[in-house]
């Protein structure tokens, strides 16, 4: 089974640190088990569900390509509905070898309404 699952978000002030695991083979796909992104300003009060969002946008096609679920702690619902949808085209687009169904798990959706920290 092909699985992309997130272990840790780690936050230090402007930079992001999201420590995933690979199994199956979709780890060919993957050079390191970090994924770094630095920002202009802090980030220290935003969201996990949020935080991991350009991770999840990067990964989702390869993820789909390779019928590879994703397993992540929590997801913004408006953004696992934007993935839901982005999804749907981009199976259809592909042969039909690939176009067996996969999915995106969550433990928990999160409404995100403003700024500041859902729990």
């Amino acid at each position: 089974m092909n699985r992309i699952t997130i272990l840790q978000v780690e936050v230090d002030k402007n930079r992001l640190t999201i420590s995933f695991d690979c199994k199956g083979q979709i780890r060919k796909f993957f050079s390191n088990d970090k994924f770094i992104v630095e920002y202009d300003t802090s980030i220290e009060e935003v969201p996990e569900e949020i935080l991991i969002i350009p991770f999840l946008i990067t990964i989702a096609p390869i993820a789909w390509a390779n019928q590879a679920d994703i397993f992540v702690g929590r997801i913004d619902a408006i953004f696992l509905s934007s993935l839901i949808t982005l999804e749907r085209p981009f199976k259809s687009s592909i042969t039909d070898e690939l176009q067996r169904k996969n999915s995106s798990k969550q433990h928990r959706i999160v409404s995100n309404r403003g700024s500041g920290r859902n729990e």
